[in-house]
Order: C-alpha cells, then structure tokens, then sequence
C-alpha cells in the first residue's frame, strides 16, 4: 500500500504548480506483515531536490514515491524518520533511520537486509532503482550521526558524498591533465563541497556565480579564483575541465567557446538553472552526466566498504567543521510553508548561505 499521509504533490510539467494532498496518516492496518511504517521528522530541501524533479524522468527519480495522479509525483528528500509501527523482525518501533523519503509525513516500507546498520527498501516498485537510494541507516549504528547536527547531516550528507565521489573520479583520472577545474553555481552546496576536496589539489579551483553570491563563494577559502558570469572571459584560458551544477546552456555556450581546444573534460552534475537548459546552438562539446550512485558502487567494489567509508567520512567531517561557520538553519514547519518554499526553490529566490530544513 502506497499512502504518504500529507504530501507535497508537483506537477511533472510544470515544476511551480503543487498541490497539498492530505489523507489519514497511515495506521498499523494498512500494514502487510514484513512492512513498517516511518514517520518523517525532518528532511531538507536544497537545490538537488530540484535536481531530482527535472531529472526525474531521465533517471527515474518520480519512480521512488508513486502517487495515483497522472503526470504529477513526490520530490524524493533527505533527512530522517522514526517507526511507528512494525510488522517486521529486526525493525523497532520507536527507533529512527536516516535516508530517503518522499516530501511527506509518512512512509510505508517493506524492509529487506536487515541489519543492526539499517534495511533497504524492497518495495516491488522500488527493486530496479539505484539501490543507494533503497538504503536505510540506523542511527544508534550510524557513526557519522550526532543528535544535534540532524539538520546539517540532512543539507550535507548527500550532497557532500556527489562532492566527494566527483573529486575520486576527477584524482583517478589525473584530473584529465587539466591546470584548473572550473565550478559552475559555485555557491551552491554540492560545488561548495567539491572545491573543498579540491583545495589541497595541484589544480587551481575557479568558481562561477552569480553576482550576488561572490563574495559569500570568495569567504568560504575554497576557490582559489572567483568569476561572476558576466566575466567569464576573465578565466584564465588553459587546460581546463568544468563541473557544471547550473544547466544554462547559454553560459555553457560562453564557457566553452571561450575555453576552446583547452576544454579537457566536461562533467554534468546538477540542474539548479532548469528553465535554461536548453539553446538552440548546439555546444561544441556534450558533456558527461555523473550519476553518483553507479561511481559509488564501483569504487565501493574497488576500495571495499569500509575504506570507501573511512575516506568519505574524514574529507565529511572536516567539510562539516567548516559549514558550521557559514551555514544559516532556516526551519519550515507544516505543509504550506513547504509549499512556500518549493516555489522559492523553484523560482531561484534563495540565499546561498541558508540550509533549508522542513518539519510537518
């Protein structure tokens, strides 16, 4: 049985149009043996989650929370839930599991591989997703969970591991003979936590922003050279990669024309300009979408869990210190104020400083 309580339900042709749909929470009687259901006590909500409603199509985001209205669905967040109820054995009522959930109040799962760490979602309609999104911690097992930094794990932890697995992938390659990476949407937090795995590589790390948020990007001590976009001609042309977070395809155009023959590598990561995705001059160079969850599950295989876990968590923790900082915690309680917010997220009305977090 697929029933979230209060949801937020977004019209998959138009991003801006939500509705709030709200039914009876879920109740033990809904259960079949083997399932649970979790309560959602907080998830954040950031500019991957945009992210996850462009791409939702292409790669099967809108899949994880089916909702029976056509052509609309839940936007899938981070953050945690605690059981309410449980028909399964292993899974306690009352104890609490980090992971991905639906922009609601409620979760039914039907937890497989359990363990003392967490479970993963075998719900039929979930088994052929990424299993990274499947997966459920525990957080009395978990050891990078503390009890007052729910708010920063829920921001930063997916976030951070896309920084962490795109600069693996760009050291494996001897960031693909390039003297400097370049970062679009450089305030945004998934850049921001890239440039800090960068900051102690041979490679120069370029930020471009927004006028606005120049400054915020230089204080951060990440970037070694920070360009709003109405100067990317002002970028030194040499051997260059660039990580893309925003989806202009006109600024995409200027970077690469500018660029030229120096254009080693072009990695695409997120979608935060999602109106501006599209141009009608092709780009002389298409660029390659990271998908984290596949890089993840080869350099796990590689490097083994636990020193997969071991590198994650020790370039995490030091990029948590530094948030700390910086970061603005702004709570949003019940269902209309996420309303409000998905169209702030949606129309770009955001300061980069603020971590977003909502509450029902």
């Amino acid at each position: 049985m697929i029933d979230y309580g209060t949801r937020l339900i977004v019209d998959r042709s138009d991003y801006r149009s939500t509705k709030i749909a709200r039914s009876d929470s879920p109740t033990p009687a809904d259960l079949k043996d083997g399932d649970v259901i979790l309560e959602i006590n907080k998830f954040a909500y950031t500019s991957n989650n945009t992210t996850y409603a462009v791409a939702g199509d292409l790669v099967g985001y809108w899949k994880f929370f089916p909702v029976p209205e056509e052509g609309h669905g839940i936007i899938p967040c981070w953050g945690f839930a605690t059981v309410i109820s449980s028909k399964c054995e292993g899974i306690a009522e009352g104890s609490t599991y980090y992971g991905y959930y639906p922009m609601a109040s409620h979760l039914i799962a039907t937890p497989g591989k359990v363990s003392e760490r967490g479970f993963t979602d075998v719900a039929s309609h979930r088994t052929e997703l990424p299993v990274i999104y499947n997966q459920y911690i525990e957080t009395d097992n978990d050891p990078m969970y503390r009890p007052e930094m729910e708010e920063f794990l829920s921001i930063f932890r997916p976030l951070f591991t896309t920084s962490f697995l795109i600069h693996d992938q760009f050291a494996h390659h001897d960031f693909y003979d390039s003297k400097q990476i370049i970062l679009t949407s450089a305030s945004s937090k998934t850049a921001l936590g890239l440039a800090s795995c960068l900051k102690d590589e041979s490679v120069k790390t370029i930020g471009l922003t927004s006028a606005r948020n120049v400054e915020m990007v230089k204080a951060s001590g990440y970037y070694d050279e920070v360009y709003d976009y109405d100067h990317i001609d002002d970028i030194q042309s040499v051997p260059s990669s660039y990580v893309d977070f925003a989806g202009n395809h006109n600024m995409q155009l200027r970077l690469q024309r500018h660029l030229g023959a120096e254009l080693q590598y072009f990695c695409k990561v997120g979608i935060v300009h999602w109106e501006d995705q599209k141009g009608q001059e092709p780009l002389p160079k298409e660029g390659k979408f990271f998908f984290a969850p596949t890089y993840a599950a080869q350099r796990i295989k590689e490097l083994g869990l636990q020193e997969f876990g071991l590198r994650l968590s020790t370039k995490f923790g030091s990029f948590l210190h530094d948030a700390s900082s910086w970061i603005e915690i702004k709570n949003h309680k019940g269902a209309a104020a996420l309303s409000d917010l998905h169209l702030k997220m949606t129309n770009g009305d955001i300061n980069a400083k603020d971590g977003h977090i909502v509450v029902f």
